[in-house]
């Protein structure tokens, strides 16, 4: 309820409700599942959407959203603990010592946009991105402009791989996300 009015109180439109007694449950009165069936069956869901943003702290796992692989993320800044003793030197004037420095934790995004064969990236503090190119989407006959951060970083003709779309395929298991080509982008 707390995320539902945060949501709502910036404008989001929602329909929801609680239903008493569920916890983490999705039992649905009959009512309630024609509604939802009605709701799933009138959405469609578009794979390779022309624009998007993702976000991670990790590469191993949860680095993927649609055609953006987040590849490498910058080192996590360096943060410095101050120690719990003060030092009181002989001329009187008492000073913190900087303990020593501690690693945060390390996170990326990017956003992309695309139209046609043109991406704009904007990405914030990662290193390497992949761009996973689907003829249903790219004209791989024609060059394929990137433009990261401001700066045209690739604007070049991408050849198919079938190796590429043989991984990838096996990967998803979704024919509506066929991809014939990577692009590998350096972001800084």
């Amino acid at each position: 309820r707390k995320y539902m009015a945060l949501f709502e109180r910036v404008g989001a439109k929602l329909d929801w409700y609680v239903l008493k007694g569920q916890g983490h449950q999705l039992k649905l009165p009959k009512a309630r599942e024609q509604e939802l069936g009605r709701f799933l069956w009138g959405r469609r869901r578009d794979p390779l959407p022309d624009q998007l943003s993702w976000a991670t702290e990790r590469t191993d796992r949860y680095a993927r959203r649609s055609w953006l692989v987040i590849d490498e993320l910058e080192a996590a800044p360096r943060e410095h603990r101050v120690a719990t003793d003060n030092i009181l030197p002989r001329w009187g004037t008492r000073i913190q010592l900087r303990g020593p420095t501690q690693a945060a934790e390390p996170w990326g995004r990017v956003t992309l946009s695309r139209e046609g064969n043109r991406v704009v990236a904007e990405s914030r503090r990662v290193v390497q991105f992949r761009l996973l190119l689907s003829p249903r989407e790219f004209d791989l006959t024609k060059p394929v402009v990137v433009v990261c951060n401001g700066k045209v970083v690739h604007d070049a003709i991408c050849e198919p791989s079938v190796a590429t779309l043989l991984r990838w395929a096996a990967t998803d298991e979704d024919r509506t996300m066929m991809f014939a080509a990577e692009l590998k982008i350096r972001s800084n």
